[in-house]
């Protein structure tokens, strides 16, 4: 049976079924395992930051002791590939690790694993706060709301341009909490200045915690010390970490090749390699892919699924892993397989 004879008894058993989701799911199931035996799929897992951390609104951080375990799983039962090398000939299920964003416990603590287990990894850094000691400005939002204790007991207005005005008495921990998840998902949606120029209004108006080194991107020296190791790759991740799909097609083409030639220029290898920041469908559009594919990047997005030989090269699915020990791992992780 042909990858489309799978894709076409999928649709008939729905038709089928239309009653009955459990017989539907469980029937995708069966298809999407007999397709796994027909094409063999590549698993690309993304991770964001080892370390541990007082907070973690966004659940993006593994520890070092939980990443360890997992990598360590993995390897015992599949291949572990590299994102930058030909899957052409690929006959078994197989796992390719990533990191996005560029965070410095990447170079601390998640390559020391990988060199340690021989496992290789990409990591797709978003260039513009490299070697300046400044939080990312999704980590600034955190420090600005979420543990900004002046917020509390306050009346607080925030002008947050095209996404509206927020005018809200902070009584309690919870509604400073779903402020900050508000005003995080607003400021995702501005363009880069506009976005910098709000967050410093907000932080001359209302103060803020303080910047904090554990979350740092990495150096320019680190990244050149990371550039020697056999195990790892670079890749691009835009230059402000901006959602591309809100950029004019010039400024998408700028942020992307702007953080290829920083990567390049400062680890003096080519860069082949390159992941839209959050990934998800509504996250970059038509013009993103024409431009990675013109400058011809092997790209990540960050939508669930599984690689197989039809898929596309520049948007290849991701799935995200959490913080999950050593016991439950293996639980959340087989049915990525087929779901």
């Amino acid at each position: 049976m042909c990858v489309e004879g799978t894709g076409l008894l999928k649709k008939l058993i729905k038709t089928i079924f239309p009653w009955s989701p459990t017989v539907y799911r469980q029937a995708k199931q069966v298809m999407t395992m007999v397709h796994n035996q027909l094409d063999a799929p590549i698993m690309i897992l993304l991770y964001h930051r080892c370390a541990v951390l007082e907070t973690d609104p966004q659940l993006l951080a593994v520890t070092p002791e939980n990443f360890a375990n997992q990598v360590k799983w993995l390897k015992e039962r599949y291949p572990v590939l590299r994102f930058d090398e030909p899957w052409e000939l690929v006959r078994e299920p197989s796992i390719v690790l990533t990191f996005d964003d560029g965070y410095w416990d990447n170079y601390a603590y998640a390559v020391p694993i990988l060199e340690r287990l021989h496992v290789p990894a990409t990591i797709f850094v978003s260039t513009e706060r490299i070697g300046t000691g400044k939080e990312p400005w999704c980590d600034d939002v955190e420090r600005m709301i979420l543990l900004n204790d002046n917020l509390l007991g306050e009346k607080i207005h925030l002008d947050l341009r095209a996404q509206g005005t927020f005018d809200i008495l902070i009584a309690d921990e919870e509604e400073r909490r779903d402020l900050y998840y508000r005003v995080h998902d607003a400021v995702r949606l501005m363009q880069p200045d506009e976005r910098e120029e709000v967050l410093a209004e907000i932080e001359e108006e209302y103060g803020a915690f303080p910047v904090r080194p554990s979350h740092r991107y990495m150096t320019e020296s680190e990244l050149k010390e990371l550039a020697e190791s056999r195990y790892i790759t670079i890749g691009g991740h835009t230059v402000t970490h901006s959602r591309l799909s809100v950029l004019s097609r010039e400024k998408q083409r700028e942020e992307i090749e702007e953080s290829i030639r920083f990567l390049e220029k400062t680890m003096n290898k080519k860069i082949t390699t390159f992941s839209y920041p959050f990934g998800g469908k509504a996250d970059y559009n038509a013009d993103s892919v024409a431009i990675v594919r013109e400058m011809n990047l092997k790209t990540a997005s960050n939508f669930p699924g599984r690689v197989y030989r039809n898929t596309s090269l520049y948007e290849l699915p991701r799935k995200i892993i959490r913080n999950w020990d050593w016991t439950t791992f293996p639980v959340m992780f087989q049915p990525f397989w087929y779901n």
